[in-house]
């Protein structure tokens, strides 16, 4: 598995960090690039949407929320939201986490334009984000109702799933994060937002970069979905976190709700049935989830059965998901 590192790292990505666990002891962290190592902070892009599932789910075992089905309308504090063409089908948080509310958006609010900012966090609100690109008859299924609609990976509904969090519980995203997830795992370098970090953080981050060419750093209104900054060694609490069962719920069957044991349906994981799931995943027994944006690649999996979860994280353009078959031979398939 080294060799291959090295060969992504000297092709693909001038800076990347992986690390494996097992039962929750840490059995593999290495590096590549310079001041590079498992603490070292890189945007983990689409990762961002696993903890706002997990909100989500708190949420509910609160009592915050009534109930994963309940109609999103429920809980937004400003206007009304449907789908134009189906203005009497009630859209729900399940539909959302599950990409099946209907919402057809591509990546084009990640890329540069009124949805970015460079160098810093992009300063639309969450709820002017909402009223001003989902109300968009264009961005929204005319086929088939929530819930009936195909599949279809959406940004723009995992934002909006934050928003709700932050309707429901009157607070900043990021401070509902840090209370629920990031303090209780002691995740001390993960943030959704740069201005969270300090100056010396983001100097040593890892830097999105295309080859030689520099991006920058990036800050996007989807942050919810796709802007997330995090370590190898505090992702790697977190999966250990889900696998273990621990810590994240109150409720044991509140994992199956976000992680069915069917493999199927999950909430914002990747499962047998998501569209961007390796061919291993669609076997059954693993989940996962990668982040894919300009100059940057990422990846988690877990693998509940074997109590073991792998993360690669890297700044460049290329195929991290590469490393997982290696991961099987020298982790899964040695693991009793």
């Amino acid at each position: 598995m080294e060799k291959q590192i090295d060969a992504l790292h000297n092709h693909c990505f001038p800076r990347m960090s992986v690390g494996v666990a097992v039962d929750g002891v840490t059995v593999l962290e290495t590096a590549r690039g310079a001041s590079t190592n498992s603490d070292t902070i890189f945007a983990t892009a689409s990762i961002s949407k696993l903890f706002v599932a997990v909100m989500a789910v708190q949420c509910c075992e609160q009592g915050e929320i009534q109930s994963l089905d309940c109609d999103i309308n429920s809980l937004l504090s400003g206007k009304q939201l449907h789908n134009p063409h189906f203005p009497d089908a009630k859209i729900t948080l399940r539909h959302l986490l599950t990409h099946c509310s209907g919402l057809r958006d591509d990546e084009s609010a990640l890329l540069r334009g009124p949805y970015r900012s460079e160098g810093c966090d992009c300063p639309v609100t969450l709820q002017q984000y909402v009223d001003k690109r989902l109300s968009q008859s264009s961005l929204w299924d005319n086929t088939k109702p929530p819930g009936q609609a195909p599949y279809h990976y959406s940004n723009a509904g995992l934002t909006l799933v934050g928003h709700i969090l932050e309707c429901v519980n009157n607070q900043p995203l990021q401070q509902l994060a840090q209370t629920r997830i990031f303090k209780p795992l002691g995740m001390a370098n993960t943030a959704f937002r740069m201005s969270t970090f300090t100056a010396e953080q983001l100097e040593s981050a890892a830097v999105p970069c295309v080859g030689d060419t520099i991006i920058g750093h990036y800050g996007v209104a989807e942050f919810p979905a796709a802007g997330l900054r995090s370590t190898v060694t505090d992702l790697l609490k977190f999966a250990n976190a889900v696998m273990q069962r621990n810590v994240l719920f109150n409720k044991d069957e509140s994992y199956d709700v976000m992680l069915p044991k069917s493999f199927f349906q999950g909430l914002a994981w990747w499962g047998r049935d998501a569209m961007y799931a390796s061919v291993e995943t669609r076997k059954g027994g693993i989940w996962e989830h990668g982040g894919f944006m300009a100059g940057i690649r990422t990846h988690l999996w877990i693998w509940p059965e074997h109590k073991t979860c792998a993360v690669v994280l890297a700044v460049g353009e290329g195929d991290e998901g590469a490393l997982l078959r290696h991961i099987l031979g020298e982790f899964i398939n040695k693991t009793p």
